[in-house]
C-alpha cells in the first residue's frame, strides 16, 4: 500500500509542474456517529488542472500507547476513527467550478485495554462509499473557497489558493 500511495504522489508531483495546481484544507462533518469522538473531520485536498484528491479523517484516538492485540481486559473505549478520500474532475465555469467525487471512507472502533498501563487498539476496519459533489468559487487571482455535500460526508466547507504557472 505504501508503494502505491508513494508512486501516486510522485505521479501527481510531476503533474503539477507545468500545470494549474490548487490546495485546499477545512472541515468535514461525518453523517456518521463517531459516538464521543468528533464526528468533523479536518480535510486536505488538491486539484492539479481538472483531477481533485482530497483525504479528510477526524483523528480519533485511544490513550497511551498502541497496542497489536486484544486481550480479556479490553473494553470499548467508546469512539469510533472515521477517514475518508476522494478523487473527482473539476469543471470550471468561468469563476465558479463544479466538482462531483467519489470516494471511499473507512471507519473502526477503539478499544483500551488498562492493563499494566494504559493501551489502545483498534477494531476491525469497516468500509462505505461517499458520493458527494463540491462547489467552488474563486475570489480575486487566487483565493477559493469550497462548499460540498454527500453521501458519508455531510457537508464540506473549505479555503483554498490557487497557484498559476
Amino acid at each position: 500500500m505504501k508503494k502505491i500511495l508513494l508512486s501516486l504522489m510522485l505521479v501527481l508531483i510531476s503533474m503539477t509542474l507545468f500545470s494549474q495546481f490548487s490546495i485546499y484544507g477545512g472541515i468535514a462533518p461525518y453523517r456518521m456517529d463517531a459516538k464521543e469522538a468528533s464526528n468533523t473531520g479536518v480535510f486536505i485536498g488538491m486539484s492539479i488542472n481538472h483531477v481533485y484528491f482530497d483525504f479528510s479523517g477526524n483523528f480519533a484516538s485511544g490513550e497511551g500507547e498502541y497496542l497489536d492485540f486484544i486481550s480479556s481486559y479490553t473494553y470499548d473505549a467508546n469512539k469510533i476513527q472515521i477517514n475518508n478520500i476522494n478523487i473527482g474532475y473539476v469543471f470550471y465555469i468561468s469563476k465558479l467550478s463544479f466538482t462531483p467525487l467519489i470516494g471511499l471512507a473507512s471507519y473502526k472502533d477503539i478499544f483500551i485495554d488498562p492493563i499494566l498501563f494504559t493501551t489502545y487498539t483498534y477494531g476491525e476496519t469497516q468500509y462505505a462509499g461517499n458520493a458527494s459533489a463540491l462547489i467552488g468559487l474563486q475570489i480575486g487571482d487566487n483565493l477559493l473557497f469550497n462548499f460540498g455535500m454527500g453521501t458519508f460526508e455531510k457537508l464540506k466547507f473549505g479555503i483554498g489558493y490557487k497557484f498559476d504557472y
